[in-house]
Formats: structure tokens, C-alpha cells, sequence
């Protein structure tokens, strides 16, 4: 759509601008979370990835448990 007056012009290009960087950041968290499915993907079943998760996932239970005293 262009600008019907001089005037509009300027409302106008911030007004693409503002769409062609909301598209740009859609498009970086697509692949974001494309990324992440594919990951989770190519991870599951793995028993030696789920052991390592499950460690983790103890060791954060237990540092908010039990905090660093220093």
C-alpha cells in the first residue's frame, strides 16, 4: 500500500519497518523452536541424555534446597 499523501510518507516507512523487523522476529523463533524440537528429538530414547537430565534435575532440587552458606 503506498502513502496517498507527501505526509504519510515517513508514518508509512516506519510502518514497514516496524512489520519487516516483527517479520524477521518471527522468523528467528521459528527456528528457535525448530531447533529446540529437533533437539529434543534426536535426544529422546537416549538413555545416557536422560541419566544426565535427571542429574541435573536433582542437583537444581538440591541447591534450592540447600542453598550455598558462603
Amino acid at each position: 500500500m503506498t502513502p496517498l499523501f507527501a505526509d504519510d510518507n515517513s508514518s508509512y516507512r516506519r510502518a514497514m519497518r516496524r512489520a519487516q523487523a516483527e517479520e524477521r522476529r518471527r522468523e528467528v523463533r521459528r527456528a528457535e523452536i525448530l531447533d529446540t524440537l529437533r533437539r529434543l528429538r534426536d535426544t529422546a530414547g537416549d538413555p545416557q541424555h536422560e541419566a544426565a537430565e535427571e542429574r541435573s534435575r536433582r542437583h537444581r532440587e538440591m541447591l534450592e534446597r540447600y542453598p550455598p552458606l558462603y
